[in-house]
């Protein structure tokens, strides 16, 4: 199944664009956002280094999100068609099959997030274990963006209105960082602000915390939306 969704995904270029998300913001990170922000003069060091952190983050946070994005459409493209042309591979939707997809998704954002966190630097004033468990509570947000885009998505239309809605989930990670209290608190739904934060606080018992928060609010959203995609559709 893994192949085949991986065939599918890259037999177009958007979606080809979308799985190599991960090397495309890497090289941005590296190579680009020091050109386009204009760091030329020593004194601007402190500024720079805030927004790199900000920009790396938000794209970081992103890469789960395309991924669960990505194989929700796969997942839609089998069960409900989504154009007049045939799927190259029919798997019948079982909850087995929804189960696998959505641990591929969150298995493979924890691979390709954990390098980019290394090789970018996001957070260059944590550590390796800081970085570990950042990229743990990312990659569980794949399935949840998967499972929250596959629950409300019946066909092509729908599935862009939801994944276009679902970025507000994102969105919260540098408003979430920028806002203080207590503005702030009014994007405390999303388990990427939470994240965002227990990345970035240096407390190691607050960033345990806002961890616990994010995998509670990720955990309580999946599992009621995938109890309601096995009622609604019937998948066994």
């Amino acid at each position: 199944m893994f192949i085949a969704d991986i065939k599918s995904i890259i037999s177009a270029p958007s979606r080809l664009c979308a799985l190599l998300s991960p090397v495309i913001f890497t090289l941005f990170l590296l190579y680009l956002f020091p050109f386009i922000s204009g760091f030329n003069r020593p004194e601007d060091a402190l500024s720079y280094g805030r927004y790199y952190s900000l920009t790396a983050i938000t794209l970081v946070s992103a890469i789960p999100f395309i991924y669960g994005i990505l194989f929700s459409f796969v997942h839609l493209k089998e069960v409900h068609p989504l154009s007049s042309g045939r799927a190259d591979v029919r798997i019948p939707g079982t909850k087995s099959i929804l189960i696998s997809r959505m641990a591929i998704s969150s298995v493979l954002s924890f691979i390709l997030v954990l390098p980019v966190i290394y090789i970018t630097g996001a957070v260059s004033s944590e550590g390796w274990l800081r970085g570990i468990y950042a990229a743990f509570l990312l990659a569980i947000t794949a399935p949840f963006i998967f499972i929250f885009s596959t629950c409300f998505s019946h066909d092509r239309k729908s599935w862009k209105i939801i994944s276009l809605i679902s970025v507000i989930f994102l969105i919260t990670v540098p408003s979430g960082l920028l806002l203080h209290h207590p503005w702030n608190y009014f994007i405390f739904f999303s388990p990427f602000y939470w994240t965002g934060w227990a990345w970035v606080i240096t407390s190691p018992a607050e960033s345990i915390v806002y961890g616990m928060i994010s995998l509670a609010i990720t955990a309580i959203f999946s599992l009621i939306c995938f109890r309601d995609l096995i009622r609604n559709s019937g998948i066994v």
